[in-house]
């Protein structure tokens, strides 16, 4: 063979000799590969179905997909034992499943649980998640599949690493699965009949995570027209749903859905929520939304355990103490809608329940308040009526045991507190009432707030004690609310100690515990309790140091949107003690007087400055801009939020939060509209964002920041503090750029000039600092000194008089000094005034060394700029005579020193042009002098 092949290479030898050793090769090659075949065919003879899933075990762990498959593929067509076929068939699917085959994995998966067992754990998780990316999510949650693979790892059928590692796998894929239907559920331009499937969908995917479904609910909850809309499609779904096919999706996640989205202050929300109930009692009872549908009573007999557990839900959900007015209403309507359906079998339930006679009960004194809250006339009709304040107590006290009675009657009598300012007996007559509801007669037993810290998600809380806490708290609400009414105070401090100390510790546990339990609806009213209870400098300090609780309150400034918003304002401020110390907080006078509250306000508060850090960092800024949007009572609540926003500016760490989260563009909005106190407040916080040099302002509403400081701030009402501080912000804010400062000299000139008119000092040398800035724009200074002069010549005759303070004289000098160095116009303009001789000569020979500086270094400014100007400065003889001597050796100062010489240098510069134009009898330009002595520079 190496013969043949050097014959084949040799170019001596004969060419046909050359072609037949090459194919001789060929031949010979040809033959090695039959025979490579041959034995690899034999050897392959000789392995196993188990060899082979050997060898792709290998190629798996390599990560050689194909040819994994390859030889996972010749062991299944080898085996004989369906076990061992199954688990050929598993090992594949787990192949196809990294290469992203889906199809071919469940094909596989099926095969393998054919093979071997109906739900081995391993093999059913696979084909679910294979199932999922195929989105084909009917299928994958087919016949509860989530389930038994949930209780196969639960069941410690697999090894625990295994099942951690199918968790992780199995959270990543489905948080996958949730964002994408999430963002198509929440899509309201998207087609109908793919948004109805999403929201199936999600409903049914959040039940493997409940922080999936936290996030979703509160996503929801951000944009009622969305919540509406996806409560809408639920409820059509399950109209067109086969029951059989979606009993567990319905019971199990759509009706405990629902019924969270009624207990809701929006009636919109309510009455679609409201609709879906009955779209899910329609598809289990056979009716539909034709007047004369009635159930099917086959269809009820076959779902009968459905349909009364749709009843007990409902019923279970009227008691409750977070359900709200609005939906214990909507959900009694519901349930008197349907009952006289004989099939339902309802009407027998509730007299077995003992419920029917409540129902009714409730519903007539909900009927009262939904009436009271309408026109005036109409509460007036009712409450005056004769003898009805009799009845009303009289049936509290005959149900004195009926926590569900008290708590509607206290709904009631907040209704007429809030509808009323004027007095009237059934007022009267209710604050005994409200006293012997809100009082504790265990007192001594309640824990402490720091020791509660699991108590208020505990289900060891029955719903009895939930309730009376609920009473309690809403009768404290009242009382709180009736002190507007003059005539009560003597009664009211019979039965209210507000400030013995067990009962504010009591209520303020009680109205934690509703404020941070996500599941109860009671927030309003810990709010509303909190907003008064706060008053109290120990009840603020105590509060803050509950981190759940003020980020509830914060979610709940952000989130809610109704006329409680008030009182939460009222809540911020408190904690943050952002009192006017003359005026009180609008609408609260009255408690305040009631219980001598003002000294509480008035006290030395040491720890606002920690109070306030931590609301800022908790995200207070984001409440206040949602509060501002939605606060229902205008001016008053712009004023409070005002008021806790300059609070928080106050603090100079905490300004780039208030900027980071969207605080200047409602402080701008707050400063224009409001309350004068509001629109002030709004902008002492703008002032306080402009005095914090790290803070930049977007460009587009630098200008309105500028704008809105001098209109509301450099007014003569203000004070010199609140003055002074604009003009500082101003200052900071002419930083910028020469655009800047232009734009705030162009219009905002004149305001800033009436400080001048103010007998200040402080103030007057705050403005010149101003000017200082303004000025270093070539353009300003040239428009100062021809728009302003004689306001600056009387700047320049107070500056040199006696009592006119150094830290002012030396301002001015500087601004001069800046004007000085513009150029020729500014020059020549500055020197025609018969104060000049006067006021250089009172900077040079000033016995403080910055004065004198400033002094040189305007007359060397004025020397290089213009002949005419120099030429007036060279006839000064006391000007010159005062250069000279600080040029002299002795001066210790360098800078005035060398300043000095160079001015004697222009001017023997200047002497000599001069003579040379004398002798030659010509007329050199006085551009060109004036460019000669402007190569005299200072260092």
């Amino acid at each position: 063979m190496e013969q043949l092949r050097e014959l084949s290479k040799n170019n001596t030898v004969q060419n046909k000799i050359k072609e037949l050793a090459s194919l001789a090769l060929e031949v010979a090659a040809e033959w090695g590969k039959l025979k490579r075949n041959y034995s690899s065919t034999m050897a392959e003879s000789d392995m196993t179905a188990q060899k082979w899933k050997e060898e792709g075990d290998k190629e798996f762990n390599r990560r050689n997909w194909s040819e994994a498959i390859s030889h996972y593929t010749k062991a299944i067509e080898l085996a004989t034992d369906d076990t061992e076929k199954g688990l050929y068939y598993d090992k594949r699917a787990a192949t196809y499943f990294e290469l992203r085959d889906y199809d071919k994995t469940i094909e596989d998966c099926d095969s393998a649980m054919l093979k071997i067992f109906h739900n081995v754990s391993i093999t059913l998780f696979r084909r679910f998640l294979a199932l999922i990316e195929l989105e084909k999510f009917e299928e994958a949650f087919e016949k509860n599949q989530d389930e038994k693979i949930i209780s196969s790892c639960s069941n410690d059928i697999l090894p625990e690493h295994i099942v951690a590692q199918f968790r992780e796998i199995l959270d990543k894929h489905i948080k996958k699965r949730v964002s994408q239907m999430k963002n198509l559920a929440l899509n309201v331009n998207a087609d109908e009949e793919k948004r109805e499937n999403a929201i199936i969908i999600l409903l049914r995917l959040v039940r493997w995570k409940t922080d999936a479904y936290k996030i979703f609910i509160k996503e929801l909850e951000e944009n009622d027209e969305v919540i509406c809309s996806a409560i809408r499609i639920v409820g059509e779904s399950c109209n067109k749903g086969n029951v059989s096919r979606t009993k567990s999706t319905m019971i199990n996640v759509v009706l405990p859905w629902c019924l969270e989205m009624i207990n809701s202050p929006y009636t919109e929300k309510v009455n679609a929520s409201q609709y879906c109930l009955q779209s899910i009692l329609n598809t289990c009872c056979g009716k539909n939304d034709e007047p004369d549908s009635i159930p099917d009573e086959a269809l009820c007999k076959k779902h009968k355990k459905v349909i009364d557990k749709i009843l007990s839900c409902l019923l279970d959900k009227i008691e409750n103490e977070t359900t709200t007015s609005i939906a214990r209403d909507a959900l009694i309507e519901f349930i008197t809608r349907n009952i006289h359906y004989t099939a339902l079998h309802w009407a027998k339930l509730l007299i077995e329940f003992g419920g029917l006679q409540k129902l009714m009960e409730v519903r007539a004194i909900v009927a009262m308040t939904t009436l009271t809250l309408g026109p005036f006339h109409v509460a007036n009709a009712i409450i005056t009526q004769d003898g009805f304040d009799y009845k009303i107590f009289y049936f509290l006290e005959e149900r004195e045991d009926d926590l569900l009675i008290k708590q509607v009657i206290c709904e009631f009598i907040y209704a007429i507190v809030t509808k009323y300012d004027e007095y009237n007996t059934f007022i009267s007559q209710s604050i005994t009432t409200l006293g012997i509801l809100c009082y504790t007669e265990d007192l001594d037993n309640f824990e402490d707030l720091d020791n509660s810290e699991n108590l208020n998600n505990s289900e060891d809380l029955h719903n009895s004690e939930n309730l009376k806490d609920a009473i309690r708290v809403q009768a404290f609400v009242d009382i709180c609310k009736m002190t507007k009414f003059k005539k009560l105070k003597k009664n009211m401090l019979a039965i209210f100690i507000f400030y013995k100390e067990q009962w504010v510790k009591s209520w303020l546990k009680v109205c934690r515990q509703f404020l941070i339990n996500p599941q109860r609806d009671m927030k309003k009213w810990a709010v509303e309790g909190l907003s008064y209870l706060t008053f109290d400098l120990n009840v603020k300090n105590k509060l803050i140091e509950d981190q759940r609780a003020i980020r509830a309150i914060i979610e709940f400034a952000k989130t809610e949107n109704q006329s409680i918003l008030y009182q939460v304002d009222i809540l911020l401020v408190n904690l943050c003690s952002a009192y006017d110390k003359e005026d009180l907080i609008p609408k609260m006078e009255m408690f305040v007087n009631y219980f001598d509250v003002k000294n509480q306000i008035l006290a030395e508060d040491n720890y606002v400055g920690e109070r306030l850090r931590v609301l800022a960092e908790a995200g207070v800024t984001s409440a206040l801009v949602s509060l501002a949007k939605t606060g229902s009572e205008a001016k008053n609540s712009k004023e409070l939020i005002a008021r806790v926003f300059n609070a928080i500016c106050s603090q100079p760490d905490l300004r780039k939060i208030v900027v980071q989260e969207g605080g200047t563009e409602t402080l701008l909005s707050l400063a224009l509209n409001g309350t004068n106190i509001g629109k002030t407040d709004a902008t002492r916080a703008l002032v306080y964002l402009a005095l914090t040099p790290e803070i930049a302002f977007p460009d587009q509403i630098i200008m309105e920041v500028v704008r809105t400081i001098t209109n509301n701030l450099l007014n003569p009402e203000c004070s010199v503090n609140e003055r002074c501080d604009a003009l500082t912000a101003l200052c900071n804010l002419s930083s910028v750029n020469d655009s800047m400062r232009e734009h705030i000299f162009r219009t905002e000139c004149e305001k800033i000039e009436q400080c001048m008119r103010d007998d200040n000092d402080m103030l007057k040398r705050t403005y010149i600092q101003l000017i200082n800035n303004l000025v270093l724009s070539h353009e300003v200074a040239i428009q100062f000194v021809e728009q302003r002069s004689d306001h600056l010549f009387d700047l320049m005759n107070w500056s040199v008089k006696d009592d006119t303070d150094d830290h002012t004289k030396k301002a001015l000098a500087k601004t001069l000094a800046t004007l000085t160095a513009a150029g020729k116009e500014t020059c020549e303009k500055l020197l025609g005034w018969d104060l000049w001789p006067t006021f250089l000569p009172f900077l040079l020979n000033n016995p403080d060394d910055e004065l004198q500086h400033k002094g040189t270094e305007i007359a060397l400014n004025m020397m290089q700029n213009a002949k005419d100007v120099a030429a007036k400065l060279i006839k000064t003889d006391t000007i010159i005579k005062r250069v000279r001597e600080l040029s002299d050796d002795t001066v210790q100062n360098k800078e005035i020193k060398e300043l000095a010489s160079h001015i004697l240098e222009a001017t023997a510069e200047w002497d000599k042009l001069k003579r040379d134009i004398e002798r030659n009898g010509s007329s050199q330009s006085t551009d060109n002098i004036e460019h000669s002595i402007k190569k005299i520079k200072r260092e």
